[in-house]
């Protein structure tokens, strides 16, 4: 199940950029704790790092930040408005590449 969660590295990207959304993760100390009863928030606990599920992650750049990350036959790519598309190899490829298109 940890494979449906952003990597550590991507979660701190996205803590960054100021991502807050109640997710059924965190990481702390680089170790993924996942809530079986409830969402995790930062208004909540405030401790650790966010741990959203990739999904979660693509639907929030697409609603906040009108970035549309699509899966395609063999990778991934990245539409902003007004952008060219670009092509990645990876999904965390691609989200690395969107999260700095915000910060």
């Amino acid at each position: 199940m940890n494979q449906l969660f952003i990597p550590y590295q991507i979660a701190e990207m996205l803590r960054n950029i100021w991502f807050s959304e109640p997710c059924l993760g965190y990481w702390q100390n680089c170790e993924l704790i996942i809530s079986p009863i409830e969402p995790y928030s930062l208004e909540k606990y405030g401790l650790g790092i966010l741990a959203p599920i990739y999904q979660q992650v693509l639907k929030w750049l697409k609603a906040e930040h009108q970035i549309l990350i699509a899966e395609l036959w063999d990778g991934w790519e990245i539409a902003k408005h007004g952008e060219d598309f670009q092509y990645f190899k990876t999904l965390d490829e691609a989200l690395e590449k969107a999260i700095g298109l915000i910060s």
